[in-house]
């Protein structure tokens, strides 16, 4: 398997994830906000993405010191 073919099985199951997660994580206050909730949700995948970027561009710049 290439290394692109695993980083796009990698990201698809990592967006599952982050999707189920910050639902779960924002339950409770679902159930207190109502529709308000959605904020938190959003908070949640912004939180999660700003990592996830963070991640990414740290492995390209390891990446680029291999060559």
């Amino acid at each position: 398997m290439n290394a692109h073919k695993s980083f796009e099985q990698s990201q698809k199951l990592w967006l599952q994830f982050i999707e189920k997660d910050c639902e779960f994580e924002n339950t409770p206050s679902a159930m207190a906000q109502g529709a308000g909730s959605g904020l938190g949700l959003l908070a949640c995948k912004h939180e999660r993405y700003a990592a996830r970027l963070k991640q990414m561009q740290n492995i390209v710049r390891e990446l680029r010191e291999l060559k």
